[in-house]
């Protein structure tokens, strides 16, 4: 079975590695935008 975790900030990380060191298969999105609207994420 594959998992989505929706939001990779301390919460979502956490369960997602926790989720990915027992073996299980694990995507994380996090929000971003682009680079024009927040460019200090992008550097």
């Amino acid at each position: 079975m594959k998992y989505l975790v929706i939001g990779a900030g301390g919460t979502g990380g956490s369960i997602g590695a926790y989720m990915t060191e027992a073996g299980k298969d694990v995507t994380l999105i996090a929000r971003g935008g682009t680079p024009e609207k927040n460019p200090g994420a992008w550097s």
